[in-house]
């Protein structure tokens, strides 16, 4: 798209979507004065279709970079957007099998993604009693294992922007208060580890470890299992195991 309308086209529509393309053509996280030099168009305009978009969940704001991606909305309209994590998923798959035949607990492989969480490969325990498939779910950062941990990477600047916005209470156990999330985000920092305990979801407890790449988590390795049989206890017992792997991963993605 060249920005000029015909007598049938909406601009703002036309100029929203010339900036969803603009998105979608890079591989990173996009900056505003970016977007400004491809489309242009004023800081201004694109900063207000930014707004729009974002609030329609068509793109989300990176808050590491600051730049902006592709958001959850504009996905769905993607033939499969599990195409991206291919690479991923074979690569953890072999590590995850280990863990599930040492564990037989469900494992799990997050990445950020979409403001949350998103959940891009899930392989189940054969025990009788499962937690629920979240396969393409997105979780929120305070209530999930490996969002805490996520949070824990953030600049202070940038913790403070997120935990001062409402915090939905996804179970009766989710800790919504910006206090004692910040203690929590601190464990996870010291410990290299993050717990959830049937906070984002009731009857399920679960532990998560970030994979690194460059210094920053690039994917997660998740645990989790029944509250009634994962225990806190439990689980610790486990996190040196999850670690370990997380590290091979990391050489893995670094040779």
């Amino acid at each position: 798209m060249n920005g000029t309308s015909t007598n049938n086209s909406v601009q703002s529509v036309e100029r929203a979507l010339n900036i969803l393309l603009i998105i979608a053509d890079e591989t990173l996280p996009v900056s505003i004065a970016r977007i400004v030099e491809c489309s242009g168009l004023n800081r201004t305009t694109v900063w207000r279709l930014l707004v729009t978009l974002e609030d329609c969940g068509f793109v989300e704001k990176d808050p590491i970079s600051k730049g902006y991606l592709l958001g959850y909305n504009a996905s769905r309209l993607c033939s499969d957007i599990m195409d991206n994590y291919a690479p991923l998923i074979r690569l953890a798959k072999p590590y995850m099998d280990k863990l599930l035949d040492e564990i037989n607990e469900d494992i799990l492989l997050t990445v950020p993604r979409f403001g949350g969480m998103l959940t891009i490969y899930q392989l189940h325990s054969d025990n009788a009693v499962l937690i629920r498939d979240y396969s393409m779910m997105l979780s929120q950062f305070h209530s999930s294992s490996n969002g805490k941990i996520y949070l824990s990477f953030l600049e202070p600047e940038e913790l403070d922007v997120i935990l001062s916005q409402p915090l939905e209470k996804t179970t009766p156990y989710t800790i919504t208060d910006p206090a004692k999330l910040r203690k929590e985000i601190e464990q996870c920092r010291r410990e290299n580890c993050g717990f959830t305990l049937e906070e984002n979801g009731v009857g399920e407890n679960g532990f998560s470890i970030p994979i690194l790449y460059q210094e920053k988590p690039y994917a997660f390795l998740n645990v989790s299992g029944p509250s009634f049989r994962f225990t806190e206890e439990k689980m610790r017992q486990y996190v040196p195991l999850v670690q370990k792997i997380c590290k091979d991963m990391e050489e893995k993605l670094i040779h």
